[in-house]
């Protein structure tokens, strides 16, 4: 997801941190453990293939979280000697964990496993900027401020919208996807889709991404989620032959992590 959203849950976290132990240093102590996970991209200075490889790698780990939240509290109890460590401690792996979360949820995913694994791991629900999503955290945010007796049970309305609004996004795609596939087997001069998938777009979960394959060809769609009876009108793409694809993947350092990434 973008910073914005990033910081926006830390700012939620921080107004019940804060309201909890009474400091104000938790607030922003929060608010920078939120985005803290997004420091590897220093990666992408080393060129556009390691950004590729590093960025949402250790750092979006549940392993790696672990450390980067017990780091960040030690820095903080070194500045401020009062800092709650262990709570610190416990809040910011929580908002680092709802970062990783957050990423996992868009179709770039993340390494939830490294350094134990490389493998990218997405739930695709939500576009990697969803102006419905952080609009309504926005707002609960500044709700917080101006609404200062509720402040509590607003600022748990808004995380509690960082995974409600996801989980509906979710269904959206999965029963969409499930239409799609009961209608769909056949395309146009007896095409056989074998596979067919969604994928977020601007603007999902109102419109949407459709990615169907055969043997020879992917094919490409916008469906809208208000019409979706209406016959997806697909654009064909061949798909490379392997013996072409494997001697330049050997190659080309660039062309396997693409490869992988993608």
């Amino acid at each position: 997801m973008d910073p914005v959203t990033h910081i926006t849950s830390g700012a939620l976290g921080g107004r019940l941190a804060e309201a909890k132990t009474g400091r104000r240093s938790i607030f922003w102590f929060c608010v920078a453990a939120a985005w803290l996970p997004d420091i590897d991209n220093v990666a992408g200075l080393l060129g556009p293939e390691q950004y590729l490889l590093y960025h949402r790698g250790i750092t979006h780990s549940v392993f790696g979280g672990l450390a980067l939240a017990f780091v960040f509290s030690c820095i903080f109890k070194l500045l401020i000697r009062k800092f709650p460590f262990v709570a610190g401690f416990l809040i910011a792996y929580g908002l680092i964990l709802i970062h990783i979360f957050l990423d996992l949820v868009t179709s770039y995913g993340t390494q939830i496993l490294s350094p134990l694994s490389m493998k990218r791991y997405t739930v695709t629900s939500i576009f990697i900027i969803d102006p419905i999503f952080t609009l309504v955290m926005v707002g609960c945010f500044l709700s917080t401020r101006f609404w200062k007796e509720n402040a509590n049970k607003i600022a748990v309305a808004g995380l509690g919208w960082v995974f409600l609004y996801p989980l509906l996004c979710f269904g959206v795609r999965k029963g969409l996807t499930d239409y799609y596939s009961r209608h769909l087997h056949v395309g146009e001069e007896g095409t056989v889709y074998q596979k067919i998938e969604l994928s977020t777009e601007p603007f999902s979960p109102f419109r949407w991404k459709m990615l169907a394959e055969d043997e020879e060809h992917y094919y490409l769609a916008g469906v809208n989620v208000f019409r979706p009876d209406t016959e997806p009108s697909f654009e064909a793409y061949p798909k490379p032959p392997l013996a072409l694809v494997e001697p330049l993947e050997r190659r080309i350092s660039m062309l396997k992590t693409y490869l992988w990434f993608a």
